[in-house]
């Protein structure tokens, strides 16, 4: 990849652009077998994706019953069996765009040519709206950090300085994702805002990305006149007009399968880009999914609609599912549960629930259902805090109030806790977060129990059920 000696923090107003000068040398903790700075990453390896298949009608039903246009694509990774709905069709990809300064990243810590604990500094010019506050100007952030921030928060200040820190968005042109040229935060806001008044081709980054957020003429420096939601899209037209920011469902799910398989970067490198999608999936979505499975989402909220980019894994099992649709709320029917309810009506249902539970390991300490007491409970104070959970338990709920389910890990290994609720006539609501290794972690999930009669409650911690509990609430 050109640009490797890219690794420069004197940036351009915009820190899009790079001023020359020498590359920052790599920090010790690299390693002695590390590439030398100027080594390029190898060349993608592509996947054979072969014909697609003919999709089970059932499959496509909840797409069908979204009122709305869905693009899909899922493809089974062990099988290699893929189907489509409306996969070719280019759409604006938005903020799901970030993962490819990701990737670029996850690349050059592959090839050892990057060290992930690399620091930046955060300045003044690289804040954007909806991103790190600018309490955090001058601090140094280390390049795994905004990585993080990137993909799990969408964080557009993040974003925008780890690709300064990379040289740039066209040092992004080699990656050979099959996405549309990808817009760094500036660029992307510029392209928009001219496309409305040209005039803003002379605004400053910051002020350019708080008027597109706030509307407020005082960031433009003059009078712009209102903005209306016709004036919004032929703008967008204007942007995406040459490919730019676009992208199909098609491919999406290729990069992701390539992602999944390690022919984008290596395994190492695919694991990592995987632990962030882990964690960008946040506390809910797949509800339906087998609950051994564990689904990594990335989520982007567009203009019109929402996308979803997700790997669904379970074991050596994993299902690449993406879907792109032009609104969130269809006749009742919202994307998030149309995209879990699509990724498990292709990967499978739970055969038996709820689940036995398993040999609980001793890292995992207690798992218990709470009630409102523990918020009382003083987190700080770690030695007490068991006992007053213990103090709080309950074995049961009424009506309206709020369950609660603890887990207590204490040293373990990187741990994939997800929490279940299922209601007296089945239907079951799914949390997942991940905790990192090593650590004491205390964490406790709410769920409002309205309906009478015997809920259930389960914790999963790394696809074994280590909780499986029935409940009454009357």
């Amino acid at each position: 990849m050109r640009g490797l000696a890219l690794l420069v923090l004197l940036l351009a107003a915009c820190g899009e652009a790079i001023d020359a000068a020498p590359p920052v040398p790599l920090p010790p903790d690299v390693g002695p077998d590390a590439a030398p700075p100027d080594a390029a990453p190898p060349p993608p390896v592509d996947v054979d994706f072969g014909p697609l298949a003919e999709a089970d009608p059932e499959l496509l039903a909840p797409a069908e019953a979204f009122e709305g246009s869905v693009s899909l694509w899922v493809r089974d990774q062990s099988t290699g069996v893929a189907f489509a709905r409306d996969a070719d069709r280019p759409v604006f990809s938005g903020t799901l765009m970030r993962l490819v300064p990701v990737l670029a990243y996850a690349r050059l810590v592959d090839v050892g040519v990057l060290s992930p604990h690399l620091e930046v500094p955060l300045e003044p010019r690289h804040l954007r709206a909806g991103g790190t506050s600018a309490a955090e100007v001058g601090a140094a952030l280390p390049l795994e950090e905004l990585a993080r921030r990137v993909v799990v928060d969408a964080d557009r200040t993040a974003e925008a300085l780890l690709v300064s820190a990379l040289g740039g968005s066209s040092a992004f042109e080699e990656l050979e994702t099959g996405l549309g040229r990808y817009l760094a935060p500036c660029e992307l806001d510029r392209a928009f805002a001219t496309a409305i008044d040209a005039r803003f081709a002379e605004v400053e980054c910051v002020s350019l990305s708080r008027w597109i957020a706030t509307r407020d003429d005082a960031d433009a420096g003059f009078e712009v006149p209102p903005v209306g939601a016709e004036a919004r899209q032929r703008a967008w037209d204007v942007v995406t007009a040459d490919g730019a920011a676009t992208a199909t469902a098609a491919s999406w799910g290729r990069l992701f399968a390539r992602i999944d398989q390690g022919a984008f970067v290596s395994r190492a490198a695919s694991a990592h880009v995987r632990g962030l999608l882990d964690q960008a999936a946040g506390t809910g979505g797949g509800d339906q999914v087998p609950a051994r499975a564990w689904v990594g989402a990335l989520e982007g909220a567009l203009y019109r609609g929402r996308h979803w980019v997700g790997l669904v894994r379970d074991g050596a099992r994993t299902t690449v599912v993406v879907m792109l649709t032009d609104a969130h709320d269809r006749a009742g029917l919202d994307s998030a549960t149309l995209f879990a309810e699509t990724a498990a009506s292709v990967h499978g249902a739970d055969e038996d629930w709820p689940p036995d539970e398993a040999a609980r390991p001793d890292w995992v300490s207690n798992l218990m259902l709470l009630g409102g007491a523990y918020a009382q409970c003083d987190a700080s104070e770690f030695d007490g805090l068991l006992d007053c959970y213990r103090a709080a338990r309950v074995s049961g709920y009424a009506a309206g109030d709020t369950s609660a389910v603890a887990v207590f890990l204490q040293g373990g290994p990187r741990a994939e806790a997800a929490w279940f609720w299922t209601e007296p006539g089945g239907r079951r609501h799914r949390f997942q977060i991940v905790l990192e290794r090593g650590g004491w972690w205390v964490w406790t999930r709410t769920f409002p129990v309205e309906l009478t009669g015997d809920w259930h409650a389960g914790v999963y911690v790394n696809g074994e059920p280590y909780l499986s509990r029935f409940f009454p609430v009357r």
